[in-house]
């Protein structure tokens, strides 16, 4: 199963906040514009040339193949077919935004 600590320590350690740019209604892991990296790029004015997600990803110098090992996007199984869906994804990220902002409202 896919994790995403991965990714959000790196978030965590990269923008504390993070969770607080992030519109739970409009996540969607599918879009490249309301992904959790599409929505940082945009709140954070990050550069990018084709979406937000594709600059968030070259900001952290992290290659395409590898976005599922961060959580930032669904890995492939040895046959080509998704091994998580994009909602199951969304859904991990999520209950991570949830205990964020739990915690930074205590």
């Amino acid at each position: 199963m896919t994790s995403i600590r991965k990714g959000t320590a790196l978030l965590d350690r990269a923008y504390p906040e993070w969770f607080q740019a992030i519109d739970m209604n409009r996540l969607d892991l599918g879009s490249t514009y309301n992904c959790i990296l599409g929505q940082l790029a945009q709140h954070e004015g990050i550069p990018y040339s084709v979406a937000p997600y594709h600059g968030m990803l070259a900001h952290f110098k992290i290659a395409s193949d590898d976005a599922h090992e961060y959580g930032f996007n669904t890995p492939w199984g040895a046959a080509g077919e998704k091994m998580l869906t994009y909602r199951q994804l969304g859904n991990k990220w999520k209950r991570a935004i949830r205990r964020r902002m739990t915690k930074a409202n205590a």
